[in-house]
Protein backbone atom coordinates (compact mmCIF):
# COMPACT_ATOMS: atom_id res chain seq x y z
CA UNK A 1 0.00 0.00 0.00
CA UNK A 2 1.52 3.38 -1.12
CA UNK A 3 1.46 5.36 1.95
CA UNK A 4 1.60 8.82 -0.29
CA UNK A 5 -2.16 8.24 -0.67
CA UNK A 6 -3.20 9.09 3.10
CA UNK A 7 -3.64 12.98 3.84
CA UNK A 8 -1.93 14.30 6.72
CA UNK A 9 -5.15 13.90 8.89
CA UNK A 10 -5.68 10.57 7.72
CA UNK A 11 -2.25 9.87 8.65
CA UNK A 12 -2.54 11.64 11.99
CA UNK A 13 -5.94 9.55 12.85
CA UNK A 14 -4.43 6.11 12.10
CA UNK A 15 -1.18 7.09 14.26
CA UNK A 16 -3.59 7.80 17.03
CA UNK A 17 -5.87 4.99 16.50
CA UNK A 18 -2.64 2.46 16.47
CA UNK A 19 -1.59 4.02 19.82
CA UNK A 20 -4.73 3.85 21.32
CA UNK A 21 -5.26 0.71 20.65
CA UNK A 22 -1.80 -0.54 21.38
CA UNK A 23 -2.65 1.00 24.99
CA UNK A 24 -5.97 -0.58 25.43
CA UNK A 25 -6.38 -3.77 23.33
CA UNK A 26 -9.86 -2.25 22.64
CA UNK A 27 -11.46 -1.20 19.49
CA UNK A 28 -11.26 2.67 19.03
CA UNK A 29 -14.46 4.93 18.50
CA UNK A 30 -14.43 8.59 16.95
CA UNK A 31 -15.26 9.93 20.01
CA UNK A 32 -12.92 7.98 22.70
CA UNK A 33 -10.00 9.18 19.69
CA UNK A 34 -11.02 13.02 20.09
CA UNK A 35 -10.63 13.19 23.92
CA UNK A 36 -7.57 11.07 24.74
CA UNK A 37 -5.87 12.89 22.13
CA UNK A 38 -8.06 16.46 22.31
CA UNK A 39 -8.13 16.63 18.55
CA UNK A 40 -9.25 19.81 17.05
CA UNK A 41 -11.48 18.55 14.08
CA UNK A 42 -14.81 17.13 14.73
CA UNK A 43 -16.03 13.31 15.71
CA UNK A 44 -18.04 13.38 12.96
CA UNK A 45 -15.01 14.17 11.17
CA UNK A 46 -13.23 11.61 12.13
CA UNK A 47 -15.75 8.88 11.82
CA UNK A 48 -15.62 9.86 8.22
CA UNK A 49 -12.14 9.53 7.79
CA UNK A 50 -12.30 6.45 9.77
CA UNK A 51 -14.77 5.15 7.06
CA UNK A 52 -12.13 6.66 4.46
CA UNK A 53 -9.41 4.07 5.76
CA UNK A 54 -11.73 1.11 6.26
CA UNK A 55 -12.70 1.37 2.62
CA UNK A 56 -8.39 1.44 1.99
CA UNK A 57 -7.94 -1.17 4.22
CA UNK A 58 -6.39 -0.18 7.52
CA UNK A 59 -8.86 -0.64 9.66
CA UNK A 60 -11.84 -2.88 10.13
CA UNK A 61 -14.67 -3.38 12.45
CA UNK A 62 -15.14 -6.08 14.13
CA UNK A 63 -18.89 -5.42 15.32
CA UNK A 64 -21.14 -3.13 13.86
CA UNK A 65 -21.69 -1.32 17.12
CA UNK A 66 -17.64 -1.03 17.86
CA UNK A 67 -15.23 0.90 16.86
CA UNK A 68 -12.15 0.11 14.24
CA UNK A 69 -8.76 -1.70 14.96
CA UNK A 70 -5.81 -2.00 12.59
CA UNK A 71 -5.53 -4.07 9.65
CA UNK A 72 -2.49 -6.13 8.95
CA UNK A 73 -2.08 -3.18 6.78
CA UNK A 74 -2.92 -0.43 8.66
CA UNK A 75 -0.17 -1.53 11.02
CA UNK A 76 2.56 -1.78 8.19
CA UNK A 77 1.40 1.87 7.33
CA UNK A 78 2.03 2.55 10.89
CA UNK A 79 5.09 0.96 10.48
CA UNK A 80 6.07 3.13 7.43
CA UNK A 81 5.76 6.16 9.08
CA UNK A 82 8.41 5.69 11.69
CA UNK A 83 10.69 5.17 8.88
CA UNK A 84 13.03 7.87 9.52
CA UNK A 85 12.86 7.79 13.37
CA UNK A 86 16.65 7.48 14.35
CA UNK A 87 16.46 4.11 16.01
CA UNK A 88 20.01 4.94 17.44
CA UNK A 89 18.76 8.14 19.19
CA UNK A 90 15.49 7.36 20.10
CA UNK A 91 14.23 8.95 23.38
CA UNK A 92 13.56 6.25 25.26
CA UNK A 93 10.93 6.48 28.33
CA UNK A 94 13.04 7.44 31.61
CA UNK A 95 12.13 3.95 32.89
CA UNK A 96 13.27 1.90 29.86
CA UNK A 97 16.92 3.79 29.59
CA UNK A 98 17.31 3.35 33.18
CA UNK A 99 16.37 -0.42 33.01
CA UNK A 100 18.66 -1.12 29.90
CA UNK A 101 21.05 0.43 31.50
CA UNK A 102 21.10 -1.56 34.41
CA UNK A 103 20.27 -4.98 32.67
CA UNK A 104 23.32 -4.26 30.52
CA UNK A 105 25.98 -3.70 33.97
CA UNK A 106 23.95 -7.11 35.81
CA UNK A 107 24.24 -9.29 32.73
CA UNK A 108 26.14 -7.79 29.27
CA UNK A 109 29.49 -6.26 31.11
CA UNK A 110 30.79 -9.80 32.10
CA UNK A 111 30.22 -11.30 29.00
CA UNK A 112 33.09 -12.43 26.34
CA UNK A 113 31.02 -15.89 24.83
CA UNK A 114 28.64 -15.85 22.05
CA UNK A 115 26.60 -17.78 24.02
CA UNK A 116 26.36 -16.01 27.08
CA UNK A 117 26.01 -12.67 25.31
CA UNK A 118 22.97 -13.89 23.50
CA UNK A 119 21.15 -15.44 26.35
CA UNK A 120 21.59 -12.52 28.54
CA UNK A 121 20.45 -10.21 25.53
CA UNK A 122 17.23 -11.97 25.21
CA UNK A 123 16.18 -11.56 28.88
CA UNK A 124 16.99 -7.69 28.52
CA UNK A 125 14.94 -7.19 25.47
CA UNK A 126 12.19 -9.60 27.18
CA UNK A 127 12.39 -7.98 30.49
CA UNK A 128 12.32 -4.46 29.25
CA UNK A 129 9.81 -5.31 26.79
CA UNK A 130 7.57 -7.83 28.88
CA UNK A 131 7.39 -9.67 25.83
CA UNK A 132 9.26 -12.96 24.34
CA UNK A 133 13.29 -11.87 22.97
CA UNK A 134 14.45 -14.38 20.68
CA UNK A 135 18.19 -14.83 18.93
CA UNK A 136 19.65 -17.10 16.55
CA UNK A 137 23.62 -17.70 16.03
CA UNK A 138 24.49 -18.17 12.27
CA UNK A 139 26.88 -21.26 11.83
CA UNK A 140 29.77 -20.45 9.60
CA UNK A 141 33.10 -21.65 8.75
CA UNK A 142 34.31 -18.34 10.46
CA UNK A 143 33.15 -20.00 13.26
CA UNK A 144 36.31 -22.12 14.25
CA UNK A 145 37.38 -24.65 17.25
CA UNK A 146 38.95 -22.85 20.34
CA UNK A 147 39.42 -26.97 21.47
CA UNK A 148 37.99 -30.15 21.64
CA UNK A 149 38.16 -33.29 24.07
CA UNK A 150 37.23 -36.89 22.98
CA UNK A 151 36.20 -39.14 25.58
CA UNK A 152 35.63 -42.81 25.65
CA UNK A 153 32.05 -43.80 27.04
CA UNK A 154 31.72 -47.96 25.87
CA UNK A 155 32.44 -49.98 23.25
CA UNK A 156 33.63 -48.14 19.85
CA UNK A 157 31.65 -45.00 20.95
CA UNK A 158 33.30 -41.35 21.79
CA UNK A 159 32.03 -38.71 23.34
CA UNK A 160 33.18 -35.80 21.19
CA UNK A 161 33.09 -32.16 23.46
CA UNK A 162 33.30 -28.87 21.42
CA UNK A 163 34.26 -25.46 22.24
CA UNK A 164 33.98 -23.34 19.56
CA UNK A 165 35.70 -20.04 19.28
CA UNK A 166 32.59 -18.42 20.02
CA UNK A 167 32.42 -19.91 23.56
CA UNK A 168 29.74 -22.53 22.72
CA UNK A 169 30.11 -25.71 24.67
CA UNK A 170 28.81 -28.99 22.37
CA UNK A 171 28.56 -32.10 23.17
CA UNK A 172 28.34 -35.17 20.02
CA UNK A 173 28.51 -39.01 20.38
CA UNK A 174 30.67 -40.67 17.62
CA UNK A 175 31.42 -44.14 16.56
CA UNK A 176 34.78 -45.97 15.72
CA UNK A 177 35.46 -49.37 14.05
CA UNK A 178 37.15 -50.20 17.01
CA UNK A 179 37.47 -49.63 20.52
CA UNK A 180 40.19 -46.81 21.55
CA UNK A 181 41.88 -46.60 24.72
CA UNK A 182 41.63 -43.13 26.71
CA UNK A 183 45.34 -42.55 26.30
CA UNK A 184 44.60 -42.85 22.68
CA UNK A 185 41.86 -40.13 22.77
CA UNK A 186 43.44 -37.95 24.94
CA UNK A 187 46.81 -38.59 22.44
CA UNK A 188 44.21 -37.19 19.44
CA UNK A 189 43.12 -34.49 21.54
CA UNK A 190 45.59 -32.80 22.24
CA UNK A 191 47.53 -33.34 18.49
CA UNK A 192 44.00 -31.17 17.32
CA UNK A 193 44.30 -28.46 19.97
CA UNK A 194 47.84 -27.98 19.48
CA UNK A 195 47.90 -27.62 15.51
CA UNK A 196 44.51 -26.60 15.05
CA UNK A 197 43.17 -24.50 17.94
CA UNK A 198 41.70 -20.71 16.85
CA UNK A 199 41.43 -22.34 13.01
CA UNK A 200 38.38 -23.28 10.66
CA UNK A 201 37.13 -27.23 10.41
CA UNK A 202 38.29 -26.88 7.18
CA UNK A 203 42.36 -26.47 8.17
CA UNK A 204 41.82 -29.37 10.28
CA UNK A 205 40.19 -31.58 7.62
CA UNK A 206 42.72 -30.77 4.95
CA UNK A 207 45.49 -31.87 6.86
CA UNK A 208 43.96 -35.13 8.03
CA UNK A 209 46.83 -37.32 7.08
CA UNK A 210 49.36 -35.08 9.05
CA UNK A 211 47.69 -35.88 12.21
CA UNK A 212 47.83 -39.88 11.38
CA UNK A 213 51.67 -39.57 10.91
CA UNK A 214 51.86 -38.57 14.92
CA UNK A 215 49.47 -41.60 15.56
CA UNK A 216 50.97 -44.84 16.18
CA UNK A 217 51.05 -47.32 13.50
CA UNK A 218 48.39 -49.92 15.45
CA UNK A 219 46.04 -47.37 15.88
CA UNK A 220 45.80 -45.66 12.59
CA UNK A 221 43.01 -47.81 10.92
CA UNK A 222 40.81 -46.48 14.20
CA UNK A 223 42.16 -43.30 14.28
CA UNK A 224 41.36 -42.47 10.69
CA UNK A 225 37.71 -43.80 10.95
CA UNK A 226 37.40 -41.66 13.97
CA UNK A 227 38.65 -38.66 12.29
CA UNK A 228 36.47 -39.01 9.57
CA UNK A 229 33.57 -38.95 12.04
CA UNK A 230 35.04 -35.80 14.23
CA UNK A 231 35.40 -33.69 10.92
CA UNK A 232 31.55 -34.70 9.35
CA UNK A 233 30.38 -33.76 13.09
CA UNK A 234 32.47 -30.57 13.28
CA UNK A 235 31.36 -29.28 9.99
CA UNK A 236 26.98 -30.01 10.99
CA UNK A 237 28.09 -28.25 14.63
CA UNK A 238 29.77 -25.32 12.61
CA UNK A 239 26.72 -25.15 10.15
CA UNK A 240 24.12 -25.53 12.65
CA UNK A 241 21.98 -22.36 13.76
CA UNK A 242 21.35 -21.82 17.28
CA UNK A 243 17.93 -20.74 18.63
CA UNK A 244 17.82 -18.39 22.09
CA UNK A 245 14.47 -17.66 23.97
CA UNK A 246 13.43 -15.95 26.82
CA UNK A 247 9.75 -15.04 28.12
CA UNK A 248 7.70 -17.35 26.12
CA UNK A 249 5.05 -17.49 28.88
CA UNK A 250 4.53 -13.48 28.43
CA UNK A 251 2.89 -14.57 25.52
CA UNK A 252 -0.14 -15.75 27.99
CA UNK A 253 -0.31 -12.08 29.99
CA UNK A 254 -1.70 -10.36 26.56
CA UNK A 255 -5.67 -10.20 26.02
CA UNK A 256 -5.05 -11.63 22.54
CA UNK A 257 -3.92 -14.37 24.11
CA UNK A 258 -6.17 -15.43 26.89
CA UNK A 259 -7.82 -18.35 25.63
CA UNK A 260 -6.05 -21.35 27.28
CA UNK A 261 -6.32 -23.96 24.32
CA UNK A 262 -5.09 -21.43 21.56
CA UNK A 263 -2.34 -19.97 23.85
CA UNK A 264 -1.10 -23.88 24.23
CA UNK A 265 -1.71 -24.36 20.41
CA UNK A 266 0.64 -21.63 19.49
CA UNK A 267 3.18 -21.91 22.09
CA UNK A 268 3.29 -25.37 20.55
CA UNK A 269 3.76 -24.03 17.41
CA UNK A 270 6.47 -22.04 17.91
CA UNK A 271 8.23 -24.56 19.83
CA UNK A 272 8.29 -26.63 16.80
CA UNK A 273 12.32 -27.34 15.52
CA UNK A 274 13.32 -24.09 13.00
CA UNK A 275 9.82 -22.00 13.07
CA UNK A 276 11.62 -18.79 15.19
CA UNK A 277 14.85 -19.72 13.69
CA UNK A 278 13.64 -19.52 10.20
CA UNK A 279 11.94 -16.33 10.79
CA UNK A 280 14.62 -14.09 12.40
CA UNK A 281 16.68 -15.55 10.46
CA UNK A 282 14.75 -13.43 7.29
CA UNK A 283 15.56 -10.06 9.09
CA UNK A 284 17.66 -7.38 7.00
CA UNK A 285 21.25 -7.32 7.39
CA UNK A 286 22.15 -4.21 9.93
CA UNK A 287 18.72 -3.18 9.57
CA UNK A 288 15.19 -3.39 11.87
CA UNK A 289 12.83 -5.86 9.99
CA UNK A 290 8.94 -5.98 10.99
CA UNK A 291 7.17 -9.18 9.99
CA UNK A 292 3.19 -8.20 10.76
CA UNK A 293 1.02 -11.27 10.94
CA UNK A 294 3.10 -14.47 10.83
CA UNK A 295 0.16 -16.67 9.92
CA UNK A 296 1.63 -16.41 6.23
CA UNK A 297 4.98 -18.06 7.61
CA UNK A 298 3.35 -20.21 10.63
CA UNK A 299 0.12 -21.68 10.86
CA UNK A 300 -2.17 -20.33 13.69
CA UNK A 301 0.20 -17.09 14.19
CA UNK A 302 -1.71 -14.20 12.24
CA UNK A 303 -2.05 -12.50 15.84
CA UNK A 304 1.88 -12.50 16.45
CA UNK A 305 4.50 -9.79 14.98
CA UNK A 306 8.56 -10.44 14.98
CA UNK A 307 10.82 -6.93 15.02
CA UNK A 308 14.16 -8.20 14.83
CA UNK A 309 18.10 -6.87 13.52
CA UNK A 310 21.12 -8.74 12.63
CA UNK A 311 24.03 -8.28 14.73
CA UNK A 312 27.95 -9.48 13.80
CA UNK A 313 31.39 -9.45 15.43
CA UNK A 314 33.91 -11.16 15.10
CA UNK A 315 33.39 -13.86 18.00
CA UNK A 316 29.69 -14.44 15.69
CA UNK A 317 27.18 -13.37 13.99
CA UNK A 318 22.86 -14.04 13.59
CA UNK A 319 19.85 -12.14 14.62
CA UNK A 320 17.79 -11.00 17.38
CA UNK A 321 14.15 -9.60 17.90
CA UNK A 322 11.13 -9.20 20.02
CA UNK A 323 8.32 -11.59 19.32
CA UNK A 324 5.09 -10.43 20.35
CA UNK A 325 1.19 -9.82 19.65
CA UNK A 326 0.68 -7.49 16.31
CA UNK A 327 -0.92 -4.75 18.86
CA UNK A 328 2.63 -3.98 20.19
CA UNK A 329 4.25 -0.70 20.73
CA UNK A 330 6.54 -0.52 17.23
CA UNK A 331 8.42 2.24 18.12
CA UNK A 332 9.38 1.61 21.15
CA UNK A 333 10.35 -2.00 20.26
CA UNK A 334 12.22 -1.53 17.22
CA UNK A 335 14.32 1.43 18.99
CA UNK A 336 14.93 -1.53 21.82
CA UNK A 337 16.00 -4.16 19.29
CA UNK A 338 17.94 -1.67 17.43
CA UNK A 339 19.71 -0.37 20.79
CA UNK A 340 20.55 -4.22 21.94
CA UNK A 341 21.68 -5.38 18.06
CA UNK A 342 24.10 -2.75 18.61
CA UNK A 343 25.62 -3.53 21.91
CA UNK A 344 25.73 -7.30 20.77
CA UNK A 345 27.36 -6.31 17.78
CA UNK A 346 30.13 -4.05 19.98
CA UNK A 347 30.30 -6.86 22.16
CA UNK A 348 31.37 -9.70 19.66
CA UNK A 349 33.80 -7.46 18.19
CA UNK A 350 35.85 -6.18 21.38
CA UNK A 351 39.14 -7.88 20.89
CA UNK A 352 39.92 -10.90 23.59
CA UNK A 353 41.86 -9.80 25.87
Amino acid sequence: MDKHILTERQQRILVHIVELHVATAEPVGSRHLKKHFQLSFSAATIRNEMSDLEELGLLCQPHASAGRVPTDEGYRAYVDSLGELDLGCFNFQKNDKLCLESLEIEYLSKCDELRSVLSHSVKILSEVSRLTGVAVSFGGDENSIRKIQLVGIGPSRVLLVIVSSSGLVTNHTIRTVSELPQAMLNRLSELINTNFSQKSVQKLLSDELGVLREIEHDYRKAVKSLFSNIGSTLVEAATENRLYLDGMSLILDQPEFNNVESARFMLGELGKDGHLSKLIHESEKGEVNVAINLEDKIEGLKDFSLISSSYKGSKGSGSIGILGPRRMDYARVMALVSWVSRRVSHILSVDEQ
